[in-house]
């Protein structure tokens, strides 16, 4: 599968063309404005992914919306949008997922999963799915959390700090996405905005 990297400060609309990863980097964004990524399947036999991983600190805030336009039949794509917050930090998600008439085999799957590791924090998830035809799949999913207080208390048990004990929890949360990148150079990018 082809990897690319997608600068959402920059608001693209990407016709997917090829079976391809799109990997955000929400390096450019700038607080208190929204970004928009819209996608547009409408090239039979397409599978997409979606993946957008995010790492906010000292009272980030990030708005972003993810259109995914399934035009044509036969068409997949997978959304997976995985975020940490720390304190005074917050996120504002909204995915649609939407579905032409002529669209019939699609499958489209939204998911948005958050790890709170700090105080005072703000999540808000709105995924909208509008289908109009009737041979598909799509769902979506939303998780908030916070870290696990046995799991630091273990890990701070064996000698490391508050912070060190949260970084390695946070490092855990984005592992299996980053192992499923092979690109190094889109490697490279996500990992630089991730770092603890």
């Amino acid at each position: 599968m082809l990897e690319l990297i997608v600068d959402i400060s920059k608001n693209p609309v990407i016709e997917a063309k090829k079976n391809t990863r799109f990997c955000i980097d929400f390096s450019g964004c700038v607080p208190s404005t929204a970004y928009l990524i819209t996608l547009n399947l409408n090239k039979a036999g397409i599978n997409t992914e979606v993946l957008g991983l995010y790492n906010l600190k000292n009272s980030e805030n990030v708005n972003f919306e993810i259109v995914v336009n399934h035009i044509v039949p036969n068409t997949s794509c997978l959304n997976k949008i995985k975020g940490v917050l720390h304190d005074n930090c917050g996120s504002d998600f909204t995915g649609q997922i939407i579905i032409s008439k002529d669209a019939q085999q699609t499958s489209s799957y939204l998911s948005h999963d958050v790890l709170v590791v700090g105080k005072n924090t703000n999540n808000q998830t709105s995924p909208i799915l509008k289908i109009d035809a009737n041979d598909v799949k799509a769902s979506h999913s939303a998780t908030t959390g916070r870290a696990d207080e046995t799991e630091l208390y273990y890990l701070c048990s064996r000698g490391l700090s508050q912070s060190e004990a949260e970084s390695l929890i946070v490092e855990g949360f984005f592992e299996k996405e980053l192992k499923n990148i092979k690109n190094d150079a889109v490697l490279e990018v996500i990992k630089k905005q991730l770092v603890m």
